[in-house]
């Protein structure tokens, strides 16, 4: 589903509203693209430097640790048009996430 019809727009809509999106996870990634896609107006906040959410060791809030591992497959896990490499193992490293 794409956050047009989460939102009630229809597809390439123009809106006046402007929408904030907190946190640059995967989750806020995920809206971010599909707001642009939209042509939805949005703020994009992150108070890390960095992409990766809480898959980012640098991020002090992180309960992250160094060996940690997707639980669910690579396939499951991709974002649509965005497939994970086929080098890639079938439950990535925490890094692997990153990249």
């Amino acid at each position: 589903s794409s956050a047009a019809s989460i939102l009630s727009l229809p597809p390439m809509t123009t809106t006046t509203d402007r929408y904030c999106i907190i946190g640059a996870g995967p989750s806020g990634l995920a809206a971010a693209k599909e707001l642009k896609q939209a042509n939805v107006p949005y703020d994009h906040y992150e108070r890390h430097s960095a992409t990766g959410g809480i898959w980012d060791l640098n991020n002090r809030s992180t309960p992250m640790y160094e060996n940690a591992h997707f639980i669910s497959s690579k396939t499951m896990s991709a974002f649509p048009g965005y497939p994970m490499p086929s080098s890639y193992p079938d439950y990535p490293s925490r890094q692997q996430i990153l990249e």
